[in-house]
């Protein structure tokens, strides 16, 4: 799963871009327009923007990217609780 060439680096960093680009979006939109708040547990509080947001990104990771995902809403994909 290593990059092999600065080609395969900067693809994986122009698809990170482009989902962080449209996720940043839907905050945006989400911020203007007000979020639902799913979860309060003190001062973590979980907006549907929050889970829309990462759902984004992890569609985009999970499509193109080789690695394994470990993202803060939905935790661990399959592939980093077998080991990777």
């Amino acid at each position: 799963r290593h990059l092999k060439t600065d080609s395969q680096l900067l693809e994986i960093l122009q698809l990170a871009r482009a989902a962080s680009e449209a996720a940043g979006e839907v905050l945006r939109q989400d911020y203007v327009s007000g979020s639902e708040v799913r979860a309060d547990y003190g001062k973590d509080i979980k907006l549907a923007a929050d889970t829309h947001a990462e759902a984004i990104i992890l569609a985009a990771l999970r499509k193109e990217s080789p690695f394994p995902i470990l993202s803060e809403e939905a935790g661990a994909d399959e592939t980093v609780a077998e080991g990777g």
